[in-house]
């Protein structure tokens, strides 16, 4: 809202590098997801407009993706814009001239205790945050001690986290992370509104505390410490995702990736992932394959088998895509024993594995994959190009036209004696 006081913030501050390690992958998503859970509770009409903070480096990257979801971009002041349906420029324009703070409340859907609130702290130039609050005790969701992050469930500043309708507001919009996908994300969101955090605020400055990291930032001046405790769960894991497990910084740079192996693969009614990482690229393809006019009656998990040597990653991976199946061990050690109980119409493969391994190793594996009908060799940026990485892994036979871009590289590969 206009005339927000003027912020500043700084973190994390990771307590030790391997904080950061374990707890930076869940901060980057949940940020992430946040902005995007922003936009699509205006394109699915849960509220009218959101207000969003932008670098100028990211409102080109917000605009498409606003676009793409016929919505609106409307400029505010530097560093902040209205998302919004159509036909709302001028009321977007108008209310924040005015300062109103009630009609701008009403087009981003807040709640009517919250906006008051707002309009007697806010609004008039205090930039107190928790203090303010009725109580700082609340379910997580309503938890803003991690909002100069990014990490939230609601978007506005609730009068109280025991808020009911700020309550009801996170349960949409966790709703809302199931509808679209992001029910990793959503989970990282919760889990780090769940750490125990300490709120303290001296001479202007305020730092929020957890196990892991801690935040500085500007807050009301006070001439002695004021401070306030959450309750969590000190002993919280750190969440994994996806894409993590699967080697890539994000989901979707997973998602580029994975496509360009999808489209080497086609359709398949079967198929062999061989360092299946969790599982995720052999779960699409079999959820394509059940999409199609030749899928069986009954899909069988064992006709979508992959092998990942990493237990944490398989065990995983199996919770996550309960629909294949997930076998843990080394590549080198089991494949020929799956392909002859099972043929499978596709065998997925990055020659890089067969590097790795060493030579009498990939000849054993070679000695296996002689069996399938087919062969998907693929590469991701960083291991090169594919048809180097192929004659490096000593493979023989005929590469197909390979599929590139996305951050993949992908063919069919037909062994000799094949």
């Amino acid at each position: 809202m206009k005339n927000m006081p003027a912020e500043w913030s700084r973190g994390p501050q990771w307590r030790t590098e391997a904080a950061r390690l374990a707890w930076g992958p869940a901060l980057a998503a949940a940020g992430d997801a946040w902005q995007q859970l922003e936009v699509l509770s205006v394109s699915e009409a849960m509220r009218s407009s959101a207000l969003i903070s932008v670098s100028p480096e990211d409102l080109p990257t917000l605009s498409r993706a606003a676009a793409a979801q016929n919505l609106l971009v409307t400029p505010l002041c530097f560093g902040r814009v209205a998302v919004h349906r159509p036909g709302l420029v001028n009321a977007w324009h108008r209310a924040y001239a005015a300062s109103d703070s009630a009609e701008m409340g009403r087009m981003l859907g807040y709640p009517a205790c919250c906006v008051e609130h707002f309009m007697a702290t806010w609004a008039i130039g205090k930039t107190e945050t928790i203090q303010t609050q009725r109580t700082a005790q609340g379910p997580s969701g309503t938890n803003l001690m991690l909002r100069w992050l990014g990490v939230r469930l609601v978007p506005h500043l609730p009068c109280s986290a025991d808020c009911e309708a700020s309550v009801e507001v996170a349960c949409q919009f966790s709703l809302l992370a199931t509808k679209h996908g992001l029910v990793e994300e959503r989970d990282a969101i919760v889990d780090l509104l769940s750490l125990p955090a300490r709120y303290s605020a001296l001479h202007g400055v305020g730092v929020v505390t957890t196990p892991h990291f801690r935040i500085m930032f500007g807050t009301d001046y006070t001439p002695i410490e004021v401070s306030v405790t959450r309750e969590g769960d000190p002993d919280l894991a750190p969440p994994t995702f996806s894409w993590t497990d699967n080697g890539f910084a994000t989901r979707a740079a997973m998602e580029a990736a994975h496509a360009v192996v999808l489209d080497a693969v086609g359709e398949a009614m079967s198929a062999l992932d061989l360092g299946a990482g969790d599982g995720t690229l052999l779960a699409r393809i079999a959820a394509r394959a059940g999409l199609s006019s030749r899928a069986p009656a009954s899909v069988r998990p064992e006709d979508w088998t992959g092998v990942e040597c990493d237990p944490g990653r398989a065990s995983r991976g199996q919770g996550r895509h309960p629909g294949i199946r997930l076998l843990e061990g080394k590549i080198e050690e089991g494949p020929g024993e799956v392909i002859r109980d099972s043929p499978f119409d596709v065998v997925l493969l990055c020659p890089a594995r067969l590097v790795e391994m060493g030579p009498e190793a990939a000849a054993r594996t070679l000695e296996c994959l002689v069996r399938p009908s087919r062969l998907v060799v693929y590469s991701y940026a960083d291991n090169g190009p594919l048809p180097d990485l192929v004659a490096k892994a000593g493979l023989v036979g005929k590469l197909g036209v390979v599929t590139a871009g996305r951050g993949a590289q992908a063919a069919e590969f037909t062994l000799e004696g094949c």
